[in-house]
Order: structure tokens, then sequence, then C-alpha cells
């Protein structure tokens, strides 16, 4: 009871502990931003911290309180820095205080062709500030904690080559990303360095202790993957969660870190050939589905957009291994990368190179032209990036559109979407899941400059506000099937992986 009497006693208040970097993660040159606090703050007076403080409601979220704090405190804004990483938040107790804190940390980097270390300029929170190397923070008088928040929100120098790929990458779908995550898994075991920066303390750690600090390290690895591409989370975490799965069972047995290593090692590759085999056992699902005897022999009308190595997949499958299939096939050339068009590519590729590229006619036209696509259209097909638990699915935007007008266009159309069981995500709404917005240069590219508008620059950038999402949701009461590597799902065995995936996640980062 004394106890609890005590923990109601506390101040709670949840803050963002922020550092400004520069340089390359992960090499000699790389630099994180302190700062010392000044004699007028009311706690931690000439302590050494990060950007830090409270998140006021006004906040939407930790990043928005982040961005403000590191605004009011140095002047820097979104010109100038960009988000280099998140942490996970954690919580500590300052007795003395008699407040809990809990602490979002973040890394930010500083932008090229922003002001750099110059544009800072501090308020009266602080007296001055430094770049040091981050193993140099804990040498400086400090708030308490200040190395967790660090450690939380740097990686070592591969990882963060893996996850920077994985950001940027803006060809490859949530399948392909998935894998690439685990192979970020792999090479982190492999090389045997999963810390950006330890503190003190860990440093001297040896036999099982540093041992526990590896396998924590390699979990927080994890996290960070799962987190870097949220559209397309659901996926990355069931693989990586798996992959880690695979590297505790591993600690289980063994009792040296080399022989864990090896044996996961060997695991690790065999998981990656599976994933590689999982497109066709989808497309097997797909093609034997499609051509059951009730479907009629007609040519099938196909509606689809972007590029989706699942899809073509399927649509390999339902050709070539039924000699009667034919498909025409109707695809919107996905702006602004046109993947819709590297799709149609490749599917003839491969296709052509199986000898049945006759069964096959494509016809592609504009995003707007949907309507126009989906008149008469036999199915909608669509991969998915992320289901959700009630079975709403996140594909590339423009997918709505494509469903909502066959729906209107076509009396008996069917929309289908093909996915692997790892892209159910886990506990949440569609309404809860992050929007991706994306660089604008892909799309103001291809317009007229400004003066060929006859608008001036600080006229435009005043009034116009330019979004590139990727991304959006198709509600699951659109959806007529669901078709994975194991059959065709229901509403229910969606809610049972939900969860499942759920459980996975707490088991594995829940204590981070």
């Amino acid at each position: 009871m004394a106890a609890t009497a005590s923990n109601t006693a506390r101040r709670q208040r949840s803050v963002v502990s922020s550092f400004i970097c520069d340089g390359d993660e992960g090499t000699d040159s790389f630099r994180v931003s302190i700062f010392k606090r000044s004699d007028q703050v009311r706690s931690y007076k000439n302590k050494w911290a990060a950007c830090s403080g409270s998140i006021e409601p006004s906040d939407s979220e930790p990043l928005a309180a982040a961005k403000r704090e590191i605004q009011e405190e140095t002047a820097l804004t979104s010109e100038d820095i960009t988000l280099l990483r998140a942490g996970k938040s954690y919580s500590i107790v300052d007795e003395e205080l008699k407040t809990e804190w809990t602490i979002f940390p973040f890394a930010f980097l500083l932008r090229d062709g922003g002001r750099g270390r110059d544009g800072i300029v501090i308020d009266w929170e602080h007296t001055t500030y430094a770049f040091v190397p981050p193993e140099d923070v804990d040498k400086h008088d400090t708030v308490p904690h200040l190395s967790i928040s660090l450690e939380r929100v740097l990686v070592a120098k591969t990882v963060a080559e893996g996850l920077k790929k994985i950001k940027n990458d803006h060809d490859s779908g949530a399948r392909m990303l998935a894998g690439k995550a685990v192979e970020v898994i792999r090479n982190a075991v492999r090389d045997g360095d999963v810390r950006g920066i330890r503190s003190v303390s860990e440093r001297k750690e040896q036999g099982k202790e540093s041992m526990r600090a590896w396998w924590r390290g390699l979990r927080m690895i994890g996290w960070h993957l799962k987190m870097v591409r949220e559209s397309m989370g659901a996926a990355i975490t069931v693989a990586v969660c798996g992959s880690l799965r695979v590297v505790e069972q591993e600690l289980s047995i063994w009792g040296s870190l080399e022989e864990v290593r090896k044996g996961a090692l060997e695991r690790l590759e065999d998981d990656l050939e599976h994933r590689l085999r999982n497109s066709e056992r989808i497309g097997w699902q797909f093609g034997s589905w499609l051509n059951e005897p009730n479907r009629g022999e007609n040519p099938t009308t196909i509606l689809t957009l972007s590029s989706s190595s699942t899809i073509r997949a399927c649509l390999v499958a339902a050709i070539s291994g039924y000699p009667h299939c034919r498909i025409r096939l109707k695809i919107m050339e996905s702006r602004p990368l046109f993947e819709g068009v590297a799709f149609v590519q490749s599917l003839l590729m491969e296709l052509g190179d199986r000898g049945v590229g006759d069964r096959v006619e494509v016809e592609i036209a504009s995003d707007a032209s949907v309507g126009c696509l989906a008149k008469d259209a036999d199915m909608v097909l669509l991969g998915a990036d992320r289901i959700s638990e009630d079975g709403d699915v996140s594909n590339k935007i423009g997918s709505l559109a494509a469903v909502l007008c066959a729906k209107e266009l076509s009396k008996d159309v069917k929309i289908v979407v093909v996915s692997e069981l790892d892209k159910i995500a886990g506990h949440g709404k569609m309404e809860n899941h992050k929007v991706e917005d994306n660089d604008i240069s892909e799309l103001t590219k291809h317009w007229p400059s400004a003066s060929a508008l006859k608008v001036t620059s600080d006229q435009w950038k005043s009034t116009v506000k330019v979004k590139n999402v990727y991304f959006e949701w198709v509600p699951a009461r659109y959806i007529d099937s669901y078709v994975s590597e194991i059959g065709v799902l229901n509403l229910e065995g969606i809610r049972s992986q939900s969860m499942h995936v759920t459980k996975m996640e707490e088991e594995m980062f829940g204590d981070l």
C-alpha cells in the first residue's frame, strides 16, 4: 500500500529528448549536440542535456513536440533538420523531484542546404552547446539517463545503412522490404555489433551480462526496423519478430555468443530462402481460385494499379498454369513513379519467357482515367501493404478510386485482395495507422516552373501545400475476397492473425 501511495504522489510528465546530429552515422566524423542548461530552468540546472521539453496538450504527437522544442530552443526549423530516427520511449523515476518521466527520444540530422550549425540560436534555457562524438556524451555532467536516450536512437553503421535503404526504397513492396529487414537482422548477427553507442557500464560487461546486452541491442534494431516504414510495418514486423525468435531459440541452446550467432545465421539464411517462395505459393492459390470451373472461359477483365510482385506472381500462375485462361488487363500508370508501366514491362517479359505472352492483352491509361478503365471490369485486383484487424486494406494511392468506380460502373465486379499473412497488422483500426507522406519533388519536377505559371515563389510557398501520399485505405466492406498463401481468408481468420501479431510484438518489444 505504501508503494502505491508513493506512486500516486509523483508527478507524471511526458517529455521529448532530441539530439541534433551532424555527419554520417557510424563514422568518425559523426557528432551529436548537447546543450548546457542554464540556472534559470526549474530542474537539472547547469547539467548537459539534449534539446528537451514537455509534450503539451496542443502537440498532435511526440514528434510534433520535438520539432516545436527544437525551434523554440535553437531557432532551427524543418528546413534545417530532418528526422533521422525516433527511439522507443521509456520511463524513469526521480525520487528527489518526486517525478516519473516518460521520455520520447529523437535524433534529427542537419539538412544539406539548411543553415547548419550556424543557424543555431539558443534561448534562455541554455548557456552554451557543443557537438561531440556520441561516446563522449557520458563524459559530461548530464541530466539523469541521457545516455539511455542516445542509445535508443543511434545504431551501428551497417544497421544505419540498412535502415536508410529501406526508408528510401520506393520501388519495392512490403514483401520485398520485409526480406530486406531480415537481411539487416542477419547482417547484425553476422557482424556481432548491434549497438551504435554503449554506456560506460555496458562496455565493462562480460559473459552472460554481455550476451543479455547483445540480445537487447538486437531487439532494439528490430524495433527500429518495424518503425522505419510504418505504412509497410505489418510485413516488416512479422518478418523481424520471426527472425528474432530464431535468435532467441539459439540463445536458449548455446552458452556462448559465438555459438548463438553461428546457429542463428544458418537458420536466418533458410528463412530468407523461404520468403522468396512466398509469392509463388500465393500465385498457385490465386490461379486455382481464378480458374475454378464456375468462373467460365471468357477472358477475365482485371483492373489493377502500381507494381506488386505478388500480383505479378498471381497473374503469371493463373495464365501459365491453366491453358484456357485468358486475361484482359487494365492498369493505371500509377504516378508519380509510373509503377504501373514498369509492372506491365516485367509481366510481359515473364510471360514471354514462359511462352504464354499471347494469353494477355493490356490497356494502360492515366490515373485520372480510372472511370474509363473501371467500366466492364470483372475484378479489381489489389495487393496489400497492410491489412487492419478489421480487414481494411492499405494499398497504393488510387486503389480506393478504382474500387469505387468499378462498383458503380460494373454490375458484378469483384474486389479481390492478394496478400501474404504477414501483411496483417496487429491491434489497431485503419484510422490509427500512420499516413506516409513523401518527397514532393517526385510530383513537382514534372510541373512547369512557377514563372511559367505566373506565380511568384514567395506567393506559391505561402499559399500552396503539396502532398505526395503513397498509400490509402480501402474499407473491408468493399472487399469480396482475400487470397493468401494458405488459401482464401475470411474476417475471422484475419482477426486471429492480427491477435497473434499483437502478442508477438508485445513479447519481443514490450520490455525494451
